[in-house]
Parts: C-alpha cells; structure tokens; sequence
C-alpha cells in the first residue's frame, strides 16, 4: 500500500479543523456574517474634519447581523418595544426605527448580541475595499447597492424599504449603505481618530465629552435627506453622524454583532 506523503496527511488535517470550524460557525450565524479579522485603513484623509487622519485599525474575528434589524425582529423583545411607535413599525421587513441608542443596545443585549463598534462597522461595510464604497468610487453603482435619496424621495417613494432588498457587498452584508443609519457601540468626539491611531474590539470605545448630552457614532446613511444622509457623500464608508443617545428618528436604525464563542 502506498504510502501517503507528509504534505497529504497535513491537508487532511488542515481539511479537517476547517470542516469544524465551519460547524461551529454555522451555529452561531442565523442571520449573521462571519467577518474575519483583519487590519484596514479607517476614516478618509479626503473627507470630513472628524474623519481625519486615516490609521491603521486591528479588528478581531467577530459576526454581524447581515442586515439592519427589522421591525418582526424587534417585536420579540417586550422590553424593548415598551413605548416604541411611529408610522415606520407596520412592516416586518423593513427596519425598525424610532430607536434611541439604549433600547437597540437593550434589543442586542436580548439576543445575547452587541451592538458593532465603529471600527467594526466601517471594516465590515468597506468589505476590503480603501476607496470611497465597498464597490469603489463609482457613484452611478450607489442604486445597486442602496436606498438614498435618488431612488426614494426623488422619485416620490417615501420611507425605509425591505431590508436585503439590495445588493450585498463581498462580504454578503446588505444595507450599510442607505435605508437607514445605524447606532454603534461608540461615543462620539469629533477629534477621536487624531489620537486614536490603532485599536481592536477591546479599546475602541471611548468616554462623552458632554455627560449631559452624550453624543453617540451614527453611521451608514439613509434613504432621505436628514443632515444630507441620503446623498453619495452622506454614504460613504468613512462618513460619521452624531446624534444624542436618547434621539429617535424614522431614518435611524441598527443591526447586531457578536463576538466568536471561545471554545471551552
């Protein structure tokens, strides 16, 4: 019998660990996108004050929702909906809004989630690319993608629509971009990135400069107009918003992440 050579036994076993963890993976993944660790170039030396510089930035393994958390879903938390209403929560598919910052941070708690940091959305929503969108700088491929102002309001289509109803980026993530923004786990300081140079999951969340109106990291853009979310500036990778913690908007939502289970 022949015997099999060294390099044959080593990609079984190599074959082997990936099968597994695959499985282990696919156990924890309903709904959710395995996103690989991985360093990348966050903010824009060409965009906006509060995005500048761009660093190099270590993000861990970690999963995330594949797309933003629609109104079916948020109705299985009876806490979270306590008080919660609008004209946008008759549609289970489409996102649900009118959420401050502490219930979506409630709702991902609930589901033994997260809310992403702002590291880990804007790696996710770049999906490997350092140009302006996942797809890059070709702003005529934004419709394929997104719902913003051009194929909403200025077409007479009012409102968040179905989530995943666009195409996903490469790494199969719908709706980063467009129908509506998405709270993070982070504070928010216009000044963050000039001396946060490299972070991971574990420093990247920082203090309110203000205690009494706490600002927290918006990001995302959206289907319409508010503070030019709904435009191709408003939606790109490294464009951020701030709104106070307790804001509740019809163009504001959020989605979930977690960390990878440790094995025991």
């Amino acid at each position: 019998m022949e015997q099999k050579k060294t390099g044959e036994y080593e990609g079984n076993i190599v074959s082997a660990l990936m099968i597994e963890t695959v499985k282990e993976r696919q156990e924890y993944s309903d709904g959710m996108v395995f996103i690989n660790e991985g360093e990348f170039l966050m903010g824009s030396d060409l965009g906006d004050e509060d995005e500048l510089p761009d660093h190099l930035v270590f993000v861990k393994s970690f999963y995330l929702d594949q797309h933003e958390v629609t109104n079916a879903d948020y109705s299985k938390c009876v806490e979270c909906t306590r008080g919660h209403g609008g004209f946008d929560t008759i549609e289970p598919q489409q996102p649900v809004v009118y959420v401050d910052w502490k219930n979506a941070d409630a709702f991902c708690q609930f589901q033994n989630k997260r809310l992403p940091t702002e590291s880990e959305w804007e790696y996710a929503a770049r999906a490997g690319s350092e140009e302006k969108y996942s797809f890059g700088d070709n702003i005529s491929l934004l419709e394929t993608y997104a719902w913003l102002k051009t194929n909403t309001v200025d077409k007479g289509l009012w409102g968040a629509k179905t989530v995943s109803s666009k195409k996903a980026n490469n790494w199969g993530l719908h709706d980063l971009y467009g129908n509506v923004m998405e709270w993070v786990q982070n504070y928010y300081k216009p000044n963050y990135f000039a001396y946060v140079r490299q972070s991971d999951n574990s420093n990247d969340l920082n203090v309110p400069e203000n205690e009494e109106y706490p600002l927290r990291v918006v990001r995302g853009g959206a289907w319409g107009g508010l503070h030019g979310a709904g435009t191709p500036e408003g939606l790109r990778s490294a464009k951020r918003y701030a709104f106070v913690e307790w804001t509740r908007s019809f163009q504001i939502g959020f989605r979930c992440a977690m960390d990878i289970p440790e094995k025991n």
